[in-house]
């Protein structure tokens, strides 16, 4: 009789093992999409690649992130009828997933391996609000932007009784026309901009190399190290703007990068 029992015993913790095995591998409906990829020359290309650990939804909802469409709580369909949302909620999905599991495998971040599942919004124009979540929309709008949204929830006396985990937005694209509304001979906007302000740089990096200098009698030890580095980043900032411009003679802009170690 004893053995019979421990036989059905050990029957009924098998199929319960098995159950959860299977229920494990059903979590997880894994599929392509395409997305932009890089290689080493930083040029790009649309290839195929798998979406993991996303649920069974046929939604880009998965074990850690979910693609939402501007103020929305659904995930974003697989089947909207918007293909350019599909393909941007594909990427950023891809792409984020990419760079959790570097911050796991690579830099072993326990905080990044232990988040939960965090809320990724596309093109959302609304402003963040610690009261409410969201401004309304004719408040503020935002373009070409990205941010983190701390979590947080609405405070008590609010009607609505809203809470949000941690959440990433993505505003959407808006090319900004540079020359709109500029009258110029031709010459780069950019350049006669620098014009304007090249005589007050000059006189406020000459008068800080002076008083550093005097700092430096008054207290040579204190100010040695630091004076050094400041100066030759002053002096650089000089020699930029005393450059005779040939740089810009044909309307182009030049950026230079000074580098202190």
């Amino acid at each position: 009789m004893i053995t019979l029992q421990r036989s059905l015993n050990s029957a009924l913790v098998g199929l319960m093992l098995f159950g959860a095995t299977a229920h494990a591998a059903d979590k997880y409906c894994p599929k392509e999409f395409e997305v932009v990829e890089r290689d080493k020359k930083d040029s790009w290309s649309m290839q195929k690649k798998t979406l993991d650990k996303l649920f069974c939804t046929n939604t880009f909802e998965g074990e850690n992130f979910k693609i939402v469409y501007s103020t929305d709580e659904a995930a974003i369909a697989f089947d909207n009828p918007n293909k350019a949302i599909v393909k941007k909620a594909a990427n950023a999905y891809y792409h984020l997933m990419i760079a959790r599991q570097y911050w796991v495998d690579q830099i072993k971040s326990d905080y990044v391996a232990k988040l939960p599942q965090i809320v990724v919004r596309i093109d959302i124009t609304n402003a963040f609000s610690n009261l409410r979540h969201f401004k309304n929309a004719e408040q503020e709008k935002n373009f070409n932007n990205a941010w983190s949204v701390p979590e947080g929830e609405s405070p008590r006396f609010a009607k609505d009784k809203l809470k949000w985990g941690k959440e990433i937005w993505f505003s959407p694209m808006k090319k900004i026309e540079a020359r709109k509304g500029i009258e110029s001979d031709g010459s780069n906007p950019v350049h006669e901009a620098l014009e304007v302000i090249k005589d007050p740089v000059l006189e406020y990096n000459k008068n800080a190399m002076i008083y550093s200098g005097l700092g430096l009698i008054a207290a040579p030890d204190v100010y040695a190290n630091d004076l050094l580095n400041t100066t030759i980043a002053r002096l650089a900032t000089i020699a930029d703007l005393r450059s005779d411009g040939s740089d810009q003679a044909h309307g182009q802009v030049v950026h230079r990068e000074v580098v202190l170690h």
